[in-house]
């Protein structure tokens, strides 16, 4: 496994990476370590507030999982169960899924652009849209809505990604530029970043996913929908505008 100098709650870690160097998230947590040391004991912390270094990554060697996550009670509710669904959400899951997702933006680099997406259905099948709001280093934000016609809400949620990438190309952003892509979908984020098999869409999801390989420099988060977060609140306010109305974007 591969590891890269990182900073959890103060303290300098060293964090799990893939072999793209993008964090590795297992249920919003991600394993990591204060040694460098053979048998170094391996916690797994809140994604979200791990914060990694600029540098390179390395192999270490191997150390021990340890069975006891060292992680906050905001860690601990990481999980869609912890949560809770969107109708069902306590006051306290509601503010937890909140910090959660402000503690994540807060995490992104000062150059990224944060894009936050959205889909909206009414009926499954039925008329469709999606929305996104990109929000750039220098405080440009765009806010995007688009007309699905007939679709499903799965559909709806991809295409608000698909949407993201479409307008990065159009406004010419080198691909060296980090983007931090949030959906409130569970099944986006399986079908793109979790390797679960698409049983329908496949098209759809081929042509996202080849897009993200092209691009490289993407990181796909999940947030709770219908939490608060002032971000995603706005992008479904797109994705229901995108229902009725023809496609539109502002800058």
């Amino acid at each position: 496994m591969k590891w890269k100098q990182a900073v959890f709650k103060g303290k300098k870690v060293w964090a799990a990476v893939d072999d793209k160097d993008n964090p590795v998230i297992i249920k919003g947590l991600t394993p990591m370590r204060y040694s460098k040391s053979e048998g170094a004991k391996i916690y797994r912390g809140s994604s979200p507030i791990i914060r990694y270094s600029e540098g390179s990554s390395e192999f270490l060697p191997e150390g021990t999982m340890q069975d006891s996550p060292r992680t906050s009670s905001k860690a601990k509710g990481s999980s869609v169960k912890g949560l809770g669904s969107a109708k069902t959400r306590t006051p306290a899951q509601r503010a937890m899924a909140k910090q959660m997702a402000q503690d994540l933006v807060e995490s992104f680099a000062e150059n990224a652009i944060a894009c936050f997406t959205d889909g909206a259905c009414k009926g499954n099948p039925g008329p469709a849209g999606c929305g996104a709001l990109l929000q750039f280093p220098d405080g440009r934000e765009i806010a995007h809505s688009r007309n699905l016609g007939t679709g499903t809400n799965n559909i709806a949620e991809l295409s608000a990604i698909l949407d993201v990438l479409t307008i990065i190309e159009d406004e010419g952003i080198p691909d060296n530029v980090q983007l931090e892509i949030c959906t409130d979908s569970k099944y986006v984020q399986g079908v793109l970043s979790l390797g679960w098999k698409a049983k329908s869409n496949k098209e759809l999801i081929a042509d996202i996913k080849q897009r993200i390989k092209n691009r490289g420099n993407i990181r796909l988060h999940w947030v709770a929908g219908h939490a608060g977060i002032p971000q995603n609140e706005r992008a479904d306010e797109l994705a229901v505008a995108g229902l009725t109305h023809t496609n539109h974007k502002s800058s």
